[in-house]
């Protein structure tokens, strides 16, 4: 982003909303939780360390974390939308300091069928079976009941607190009944859920701009979004 130092340090496989009292216990990976506990732990740490760090951005399916996480010995999914809303609190607690500013991504739109073979079948000239939904899109209304309860809980850690904003990507791509799965003529997703990693670098501003990510950093580091005109203005995405 043009006029900002930005430097970022990614934690993978590890949502900030787990490895404190909430956790993912997995019978298939028998140290995830501890492997949680200490990356998150680490990420701590780091930011105590590190009061330079002015932007703090947290993002993850977090419907999807709320599927299994629970407390230890307790039942994955139980009360889990409740415990992702726990879990970021005290993440935040833990590592808040005077001047810096926190950003929650709720979760991308996702849910809809896996517009490959669609596209495939559209585009490529084999002889194909074409999709009988037509034009690949993700439902608006069916994405928003789904994700409601979710939602709440982020937007209320934002109401509750003033270092941090809430951005909700879906409001910005999502417009009429449906979400889009394509983007200025180029596929945006590699599956039903997730986008793609091989975007043209103008795919992704506009991708970004769309969200309303670009004002939202924008807004959350001090730097007002630009209009196309060049002039500043201030703007809450």
């Amino acid at each position: 982003m043009a006029g900002v130092d930005v430097s970022f340090l990614l934690y993978g496989n590890c949502p900030a909303a787990l490895g404190g009292s909430v956790n993912r216990w997995r019978n298939d990976i028998p140290d995830y939780a501890e492997s949680c506990s200490r990356l998150r732990a680490e990420a701590i740490s780091f930011l105590k360390a590190h009061s330079d760090v002015g932007l703090v951005v947290l993002a993850s399916a977090w419907r999807y974390v709320a599927g299994f996480a629970s407390r230890e010995n307790g039942t994955p999914g139980e009360d889990g939308v409740a415990l992702v809303g726990q879990g970021l609190r005290e993440f935040l607690s833990e590592t808040e300091s005077r001047w810096r500013r926190y950003l929650l991504i709720t979760d991308t739109p996702q849910g809809g069928i896996d517009p490959v073979p669609c596209i495939l079948a559209r585009d490529s000239g084999l002889l194909r079976r074409r999709c009988e939904a037509g034009q690949p899109s993700i439902d608006r209304a069916r994405l928003y009941a789904y994700e409601a309860e979710m939602n709440e809980t982020l937007a209320a850690i934002g109401r509750t607190r003033s270092d941090t904003s809430v951005l909700f990507p879906a409001d910005g791509l999502c417009a009429g009944s449906s979400c889009p799965m394509e983007l200025d003529g180029e596929l945006l997703y590699r599956d039903a859920t997730h986008f793609r990693r091989n975007l043209k670098p103008e795919t992704l501003r506009t991708l970004a701009d769309l969200m309303g990510l670009t004002a939202a950093v924008r807004g959350a580091l001090g730097a007002p979004p630009p209009t196309k005109d060049g002039a500043a203005v201030q703007k809450t995405p």
